[in-house]
């Protein structure tokens, strides 16, 4: 089953209004809708003709309710987008980077900590083993309550991250964020029970996706880069450095940094090249 069924419509089945309003023909007859585009999407639909589109449905967590997006392609005239990107400059560009000791770092600065969120995903650790080792029917009934209570509270967590993240890029006139590709990355974990039951329920692709699409309602663009020694490399010369724990130390130039910022700093380079050299 698709996460996000969509239903492609073309000139045919849809009509756009001077009010602001669109017309989409049904299998129920014609239904008429009222859209509600911010800022940046006004400016978008008015520097172009309107293409074709695709209807996208959007499942609420919890609700029975869910709801649909208009997904409208347009035909501009000026700039496209790959020229666009070519002239970005570095304060245009934000970095990511993601971790578990830290939820994120921006290579403005910021840094969002996950101690607390550690501390409350070990004590629901804790108590699902005790759960897990009673083994009776009210335990069981216990333990699934307590896990509908962590997953709820790191989804709130990251809606709140991502929405401050989103919120600092729009307030620096960021243009495009460069996020971490991490797929598959589990599958390289060597470490102990424990620490791969933790690093297991890292959430880190749930903080991704807020960022992604809160991002595009604000109008930034989001990209995914390899992020392959970016911890180990200095954002200032690009000499490979030493990291511990917390801390980066450039083995050439000397540099210190947070390793998280660094490594944030590295994607907002990578990112700027790649953008200049027509490869995103």
């Amino acid at each position: 089953m698709f996460r996000h069924p969509s239903v492609h419509v073309d000139k045919n089945t849809l009509t756009f209004f001077p009010d602001g309003t669109v017309s989409i023909s049904t299998i129920s007859g014609r239904i008429r809708a009222r859209l509600c585009p911010g800022p940046f999407q006004k400016e978008l639909l008015a520097s172009g003709k309107r293409k074709e589109c695709n209807l996208v449905l959007h499942p609420r967590r919890g609700r029975k309710e869910a709801f649909w997006e208009l997904h409208i392609a347009v035909e501009s005239q000026g700039c496209s987008g790959e020229e666009h990107l070519k002239n970005l400059k570095a304060d245009e560009i934000m970095g990511i980077d993601v971790g578990e000791n830290n939820i994120a770092a921006v290579s403005t600065g910021r840094i969002w900590k996950a101690g607390a969120l550690k501390d409350k995903r070990d004590r629901y650790m804790s108590q699902r083993k005790r759960l897990q080792r009673n083994g009776s029917q009210s335990a069981r009934q216990h333990l699934k309550k307590a896990s509908g209570r962590e997953r709820r509270h790191v989804t709130h967590v990251n809606n709140v991250v991502s929405k401050e993240i989103v919120q600092e890029a729009a307030k620096r006139g960021i243009k495009l964020i460069a996020l971490e590709d991490l797929t598959h990355i589990r599958d390289h974990i060597k470490a102990g029970k424990r620490i791969r039951s933790r690093l297991h329920r890292w959430s880190f692709r749930e903080l991704q996706e807020m960022i992604v699409y809160k991002a595009a309602a604000a109008g930034i663009r989001c990209v995914f880069l390899d992020p392959r020694y970016t911890s180990q490399t200095c954002s200032q010369c690009g000499a490979p450095g030493k990291r511990h724990k917390h801390g980066f130390r450039c083995s050439q130039c000397g540099h210190l940094a947070h390793s998280d910022l660094n490594a944030s700093r590295n994607l907002q380079g990578l990112c700027r090249q790649l953008s200049a050299q027509g490869l995103m």
